[in-house]
């Protein structure tokens, strides 16, 4: 007797498979030098309705898929939901994931679904989650990638937390279990670099980026020498010693040469903004301001919050008709920013008690106490 259920849930598999193979044969490129190209092809309608159809199905417990499509749909489409930052909306997707890796018992994939919701749960801000993840790999695994990556992850969060010494310890570790992978142990040294930056220690910072550098022109990743050109500039233009901020100079408008060709809004409005930093500090105001401006609008148009807020901090320093509205709203959107980003405000903090001072001269005693609270 013909089984129509059975066969329904037959096709509805090898509909699985076949669009899981699309995905796969795609996602992938979106690293190389055509990702662009991939990722307007993912976005494209057709791929769009293809995506949903797979999604619309993954979780349908009557079509029984199959612990590996699931554990395979989750694998394959996270470079594409990374690239396109929806970041919650894959983490749902290998939730279920996980729980299909648990009935396979496979550990493997387990520690690299867990590796990358790490990687997204801290990108979207959440902490004790992104933490709990990264723990969970290093306790799960012996696969060196997954735990490299995990270690990063929390180099990273321990850095922007402030407590920089164990943001050094596991940037360290990340390094040497990564010396024979170029592209990890080039993101180790950037986050290493990073952390010893937070810790003042600009000299080995530098270090760590020029190495990483070197690593980025072997691997042809030009995203990545730019932002390693940002971050020199960056700790120059804190160290500030002779020209430093001269040179400072120098390496952002390299990164932001490269930034430009590539198109990454991203990367442009965090480079404007830290340019207008050396600008501010130069007393160069005009340039500074037409440099926030362009990157308050960038951060604006790609919805994000906590680059608005720095360089609303930025302009209060340069823009001084708006220096007084500006920095209100800087303290009204204040939870927006890591204690590294508060850390860095020098510039803020130092233009902070003028502004009280003429807001309690204008009797505009609330708005004076809320700055002040910025200062205790």
């Amino acid at each position: 007797m013909f089984d129509y259920d059975r066969t329904v849930k037959q096709l509805f598999q090898k509909y699985l498979e076949v669009m899981i193979d699309e995905f796969a044969e795609l996602v992938p490129k979106l690293k190389g030098k055509d990702g662009k190209q991939v990722m307007d092809k993912l976005e494209s309608a057709d791929y769009r309705d293809v995506l949903e159809d797979l999604l619309s199905q993954y979780n349908q417990e009557y079509l029984e898929v199959p612990p590996l499509l699931k554990r395979d749909v989750a694998l394959v489409i996270f470079d594409y939901y990374d690239q396109s930052n929806q970041w919650s909306t894959w983490i749902e997707i290998a939730k279920i994931g996980l729980k299909a890796c648990e009935e396979m018992q496979d550990n493997i994939s387990t520690a690299k679904l867990l590796a990358n919701m790490g990687k997204f749960y801290r990108m979207m801000g959440k902490i004790e989650e992104a933490l709990d993840c990264f723990n969970q790999v290093m306790s799960l695994t012996e696969q060196t990638d997954e735990k490299v990556d995990a270690l990063i992850g929390m180099c990273d969060i321990y850095r922007l937390g402030g407590k920089i010494e164990k943001a050094i310890d596991y940037g360290k570790k990340a390094l040497e279990l990564s010396k024979n992978d170029v592209n990890r142990s080039t993101k180790a040294l950037m986050f290493l670099g990073l952390a010893y930056v937070g810790s003042l220690d600009y000299d080995q910072g530098i270090e760590c980026y020029l190495k990483a550098i070197d690593k980025c022109k072997q691997a042809n990743s030009f995203q990545s020498i730019a932002t390693d050109y940002s971050r020199i500039a960056f700790a120059l233009a804190h160290r500030a010693k002779g020209d430093d901020l001269l040179h400072a100079l120098e390496y952002y408008h390299q990164a932001r040469m490269i930034e430009e060709e590539i198109g990454n809004k991203q990367g442009l409005a965090r480079l404007n903004g830290d340019i207008a930093v050396a600008y501010n500090k130069l007393k160069r105001y005009e340039e500074a301001i037409t440099l926030s401006q362009k990157a308050l609008e960038l951060n604006e148009d790609i919805g994000y919050e906590r680059g608005v807020v720095l360089n609303k901090a930025r302009l209060v320093c340069s823009h001084f008709e708006l220096a007084l509205e500006l920095a209100i709203e800087v303290v009204e959107e204040f939870e927006e920013l890591s204690m590294f980003d508060r850390v860095n405000l020098g510039s803020f903090y130092e233009v902070l008690p003028s502004l009280v001072h003429y807001a309690k001269a204008n009797k505009a005693d609330e708005i004076a106490e809320k700055l002040n609270q910025l200062l205790i």
